[in-house]
């Protein structure tokens, strides 16, 4: 890939790293993740690994703001983070409400997993042919997509709202989990197109 264009792609959009919004993030993600401790059965043990998750998250936000909050790479570090357990509590959560009305499947577990993680790797593969195709070169109108993204997903949530209204308990739980797995996926994109910045500022900028 051309230099110039991994600076554009590693400069587009970018926001300088705050500590305050790291520290906003955190405590959404806790407040995110708790749910996971009340739905479905084992309990216990949804509880121990939400705790120690979060506590290892928090440990690495902390780091990230008291030692490394001045480089670049830690607004990645960042994003990423945030965005891809997002991505991983949508994600458990999207089968855990399932479990509800199917049952315990290890094998679904894993093929919701997989379907994330298989999605994050396509994404490095379009953002590097962007990236090689110098589609960064352009300032962002990320404002007014947030405004359309928001618009849209307000209006899927009343069009669902009139659509499931009367429908049985078990097509409710299926559509939110159904809801909860295609946000995780949407969020798996922030992590994948983090991370890659934070390969290229590594392979760009080695010191």
């Amino acid at each position: 890939m051309v230099e110039n264009n991994i600076d554009l792609f590693i400069n587009y959009n970018y926001v300088p790293f705050k500590k305050s919004q790291c520290v906003k993030r955190l405590l959404l993600i806790i407040i995110l993740s708790a749910p996971l401790c009340f739905i479905g059965n084992h309990k216990t043990s949804w509880v121990v690994f939400t705790i120690v998750f979060d506590f290892v998250l928090c440990c690495v936000f902390i780091t990230l703001i008291a030692k490394f909050s001045k480089l670049k790479i830690s607004r990645f570090w960042c994003d990423g983070l945030f965005g891809l357990y997002i991505s991983i509590i949508l994600n458990i959560t999207s089968y855990r409400i399932l479990t509800l009305t199917i049952g315990e499947n290890r094998l679904l577990f894993i093929l919701f997993l997989f379907l994330m993680f298989f999605c994050i790797f396509v994404y490095q593969i379009v953002f590097i042919s962007k990236i090689k195709a110098n589609n960064y070169s352009i300032k962002s109108k990320s404002k007014k997509l947030s405004l359309f993204s928001f618009m849209g997903g307000l209006f899927g949530i009343l069009t669902a709202k009139v659509l499931l209204a009367g429908q049985s308990q078990e097509t409710i739980m299926s559509f939110l989990a159904f809801l909860l797995l295609l946000l995780s996926l949407i969020f798996s994109i922030v992590a994948s197109v983090s991370f890659l910045k934070v390969l290229l500022c590594k392979k760009r900028y080695p010191n």
